[in-house]
């Protein structure tokens, strides 16, 4: 409806926001095993405004906050990264990015594999 407001915290858009997601990814193989992707990466930024063991506090609060909730075996990694470092040289970047990164480039070898017929290369060259 425009115009329309809800308030609601970031927690609770969260929930939202992950349930649909898990509504959607939800599907399940042969055995009525979750599909092994995708999976999210939970990544929190502004790692930088957090000094010593606050980072893996805020962790620990989100697997404590959402272990219980359907969505939870959707999470790949949750991360708190320092987004002010992105892209930088050598090691002045935080090692969270690496992390995505890799996680990244592992899905894309193993899981968007597409088996392409030999009928379809065939008629490619026909093309």
């Amino acid at each position: 409806i425009p115009g329309e407001e809800a308030n609601m915290t970031i927690s609770e858009l969260l929930d939202k926001w992950m349930a649909t997601i898990h509504s959607h990814l939800s599907s399940k193989t042969e055995k009525g095993d979750l599909l092994d992707y995708p999976r999210i990466l939970g990544i929190g930024t502004h790692g930088d405004e957090l000094q010593g063991e606050l980072k893996q506090s805020v962790i620990d609060r989100f697997n404590t906050l959402y272990s219980d909730k359907a969505f939870a075996e959707l999470f790949d990694d949750i991360l708190v990264v320092d987004n002010t470092t992105a892209g930088s040289e050598g090691s002045g970047e935080d090692p969270g990015f690496g992390r995505v990164r890799e996680s990244i480039h592992k899905f894309a070898l193993e899981k968007l594999v597409v088996k392409t017929p030999v009928s379809w290369v065939l008629f490619r060259k026909i093309l």
